[in-house]
């Protein structure tokens, strides 16, 4: 795990990371109080569609529960997700579930096949940032490495 960024805002430290997990890059962030020292909850918040792993709803979450009960809280971009795919995917595969949404169409089997790939590959990335954030235990560890 590489931290890559950190800012601090309102008493919320929030670091960027990227995990390596089977050859793919993993992009993810963690939310704590900014003077948080020790192990605490954490809590990992997932994000549907084609969100960002710092989707408005999510990052008020996030930032409550570190806030108000002092909670570590972190979200990655899954596979199809966030910093994975680019805009105009983004864009092309919101506009597709909205309509259909609209419509009333149930996903057709190819793209319940497209979705359980993403599935099988987004379980190990959880599971690889669940042990790697529990590694990390106290502020001081964390070494935020600026990327080249």
């Amino acid at each position: 795990m590489r931290f890559v960024s950190e800012e601090v805002s309102d008493g919320v430290s929030e670091r960027l990371f990227e995990l390596d997990v089977n050859g793919d890059t993993v992009p993810g962030a963690m939310w704590t109080p900014a003077d948080a020292a020790g192990g605490r909850p954490l809590v990992l918040m997932g994000h549907g569609g084609t969100q960002h792993k710092k989707v408005d709803t999510l990052l008020a979450r996030a930032r409550s529960y570190v806030r108000h009960f002092g909670y570590a809280v972190a979200a990655i971009d899954a596979p199809g997700h966030g910093d994975r795919i680019t805009a105009e995917e983004q864009a092309e595969r919101s506009a597709a579930i909205a309509r259909r949404i609209a419509e009333r169409r149930a996903a057709d089997p190819e793209l319940m096949r497209e979705m359980a790939a993403r599935m099988v590959k987004a379980v190990p990335e959880w599971q690889a940032t669940l042990d790697a954030l529990q590694k990390v235990r106290h502020r001081s560890e964390i070494l935020v490495h600026k990327r080249t």
